[in-house]
């Protein structure tokens, strides 16, 4: 069974993560699937590293991409990206 989280393109809202199906949601407290955020950020209604700074997300994203060896522009893209999450937007 899909979620509505499936029907559209979505990212993590706060690693950016692509989340291409609800195997990849995390989850609210009643266990439904959260449409926000991947299952390596949030769980059970929670953030999974509730206390990371925005710069330490960047320099954690920017770690794990390098090791892929994903392309620099993508690198770029992803920081200036992330600023702009709901988890890290300036209210």
């Amino acid at each position: 069974m899909n979620c509505s989280c499936c029907e559209d393109y979505r990212i993590c809202q706060s690693c950016a993560m692509p989340m291409q199906g609800c195997k990849d949601c995390g989850t609210e407290a009643d266990k439904s699937q959260s449409c926000d955020y991947c299952m390596y950020c949030y769980s059970e209604g929670k953030f999974l590293n509730p206390d990371i700074t925005l710069d330490q997300m960047s320099n954690k994203l920017v770690e794990m991409m390098e090791e892929k060896n994903v392309p620099q522009d993508i690198i770029d893209q992803v920081k200036d990206l992330l600023p702009t999450l709901k988890r890290w937007a300036k209210k």
